[in-house]
């Protein structure tokens, strides 16, 4: 049941990006729950919730997106490889984020750093 909520809760994410106002509303409502389903026992589940977190990371102020982006760097060392990958996907939507600040910036690094060590 968790799988299938949280896959209708990705197509809902997806349907937002058409109307602006109702993705913000969408990742204010339930940014908390998206970071709690990374840490799910399912690998579907923490799938889902890496999809999720790329398309409404943008939606978030930077304190919201630095503490999320830290949760979900821990996803890259997942034991799913489609986790992994997907982890990396959302990530690279932080890289994205143009603003000077230290935190983030070591987010960044930390992104580049895994890149490196996979090619």
């Amino acid at each position: 049941i968790r799988s299938t909520a949280a896959c209708c809760l990705y197509q809902l994410a997806l349907a937002s990006q058409r109307i602006p106002d109702l993705k913000s509303q969408l990742a204010q409502h339930i940014w908390h729950k998206v970071l709690g389903l990374l840490e799910d026992e399912e690998s579907t589940v923490r799938v889902q919730a890496c999809k999720i977190f790329g398309v409404l990371i943008k939606c978030n102020d930077l304190d919201s997106v630095i503490k999320s982006a830290r949760i979900l760097l821990k996803r890259l060392d997942d034991s799913n490889s489609l986790v992994r990958d997907e982890s990396l996907k959302a990530l690279c939507m932080v890289l994205e984020i143009e603003v000077d600040n230290p935190d983030l910036e070591k987010i960044k690094a930390g992104i580049h750093k895994y890149k490196d060590r996979i090619s």
